[in-house]
């Protein structure tokens, strides 16, 4: 009688024990659900086809955005790019890099744009100081910058001597949000006795192109 009784509680005790354990799954699911969307955080779940498709069209009309922009105005490069989390040093201190996401170029010009990935932004102070600035439009003339800027450097590698950029801002947890910019380059214009390029016939192109720009990336899922 007392092993009956015993194996009877066993199997019970088997039972809840798995009913429990079905409660405390359901349970951690809709817990873990309910903290990710409240921390902004995504789940983790593949990429859809409409997703995809969707982020395709995008891209297809950034590009055409930029090629028409570069066609319109000349320029040896069009391009987008993209400020991101850098992470954080052993201090903990935080930094930010830059992404070239976009670029297009004229007939017979070298991609060079599109190798700039993950740079850190400190290692370009003047960028930081133009996308921090009161203007969304700036010029950048490489010959007036100073001998050991890093920046002056990276564009005489390939060639560039003005640049025109326009800052780009999206709409993010109620706030405008500074995205990054879309820049065009030209390696034949000279700067002038100021220090700045002759770009202010490509201003209107280059807004234009950042109002159709800035409306395809809020697309993007």
């Amino acid at each position: 009688m007392d092993g009956q009784i015993k194996e009877l509680a066993e199997g019970w005790g088997a039972v809840i024990g798995a009913v429990l354990l079905g409660i405390v799954g359901v349970f951690y699911k809709h817990v873990r659900r309910w903290a990710n969307k409240w921390l902004g955080a995504n789940d983790v779940a593949p990429f859809t086809q409409g997703t995809l498709r969707a982020n395709s069209q995008v891209d297809f009309a950034i590009r055409e955005s930029l090629i028409r922009l570069q066609e319109r105005t000349k320029a040896d490069r069009a391009y987008v790019v993209a400020l991101h989390n850098g992470g954080y040093d052993a201090s903990g201190f935080k930094f930010t890099k830059m992404s070239c996401r976009y670029e297009v170029v004229k007939l017979g010009a070298s991609r060079e744009m599109q190798n700039s990935i993950d740079m850190s932004l400190s290692e370009y102070p003047e960028i930081a100081e133009k996308l921090t600035g009161s203007d969304d439009v700036t010029t950048v003339c490489v010959a007036s910058l100073s001998k050991g800027a890093v920046l002056k450097q990276f564009l005489m590698t390939q060639g560039v001597t003005c640049i025109l950029g326009h800052r780009i801002f999206l709409r993010a947890k109620g706030m405008d949000v500074l995205y990054g910019f879309i820049g065009i380059s030209f390696c034949d214009k000279q700067c002038d006795g100021e220090g700045t390029c002759a770009v202010d016939e490509h201003l209107a192109q280059i807004q234009e192109a950042t109002e159709l720009i800035t409306i395809q990336l809020k697309k993007r899922k």
